[in-house]
């Protein structure tokens, strides 16, 4: 039976007297343990984790990821914001929106005894004649004698295609090409001065005159003119 060599652990053959390895005597190994591997380690399973992946959009939630507006965007939207306070700061700096701000700017022209600025309310064709009959009767009459103007409009009505053409031929010489159109009923109430009176030609019986007026507001190359036919 074969021994281990007590010193270095060599293996002793039987019946030899020394070991071969190191040379110890074969009698010091007489009681001999088998070496035993040592126990392995015992391997202990740990559960495997996997990183977790960052959590992805749910579909059908209806939620996306957003995208920050470029700075074209930004600035175009507060340019269109910019003109539309513009816009609106002309339509009433102008006294009203559409055909209200040149009737508005007509009969204040009155009050003002501003000849230029009530003829600039017609049409361009038509303005030669009116300040003609103007400068001849109103200037030298009672044009001068108006103290103020209050006008209200009473009634409106839309003029139609049929209506339109009609008013067109009327004023053939004018060559007024009219896209658009109301016919409105105005009651105007006129204060006088009395001091200017007393060298008038023509003086009312009252300092205060109330009267209505038929006149038509119209359309011409988008912008609003007035046809006054008692100044004709």
């Amino acid at each position: 039976m074969s021994l281990f060599c007590s010193n270095c652990g060599s293996i002793i053959p039987e019946n030899t007297a020394f070991c071969q390895s190191c040379g110890t005597p074969a009698a010091q190994n007489e009681n001999p343990q088998q070496q035993q591997n040592p126990n392995p380690p015992q391997s202990y399973g740990y559960p495997n984790y996997a990183p977790q992946a960052a959590p992805q959009a749910y579909a059908g939630t209806g939620y996306s990821v957003r995208n920050k507006p470029s700075k074209g965007l930004i600035l175009g939207l507060a340019i269109a914001a910019v003109a539309i306070i513009v816009v609106i700061i002309i339509t009433v700096s102008a006294g009203g929106g559409g055909y209200k701000g040149v009737v508005n700017k007509y009969y204040n022209s009155f009050t003002a005894g501003n000849l230029d600025k009530m003829l600039s309310c017609y049409p361009p064709t038509v303005r030669e004649d009116v300040e003609e009959d103007m400068r001849e009767d109103y200037e030298v009459s009672y044009f001068h004698m108006i103290k103020s103007v209050k006008h209200k409009i009473t009634d409106e009505k839309s003029m139609n295609r049929s209506e339109i053409r009609d008013l067109e031929d009327w004023y053939d010489e004018y060559n007024l090409d009219i896209s658009e159109g109301y016919r409105l009923e105005v009651d105007v109430t006129v204060k006088f001065d009395p001091s200017a009176m007393e060298d008038a030609d023509f003086y009312p019986d009252e300092d205060e005159m109330e009267v209505s007026f038929e006149i038509f507001v119209i359309k011409i190359k988008g912008k609003w003119y007035v046809i006054d036919e008692s100044m004709f």
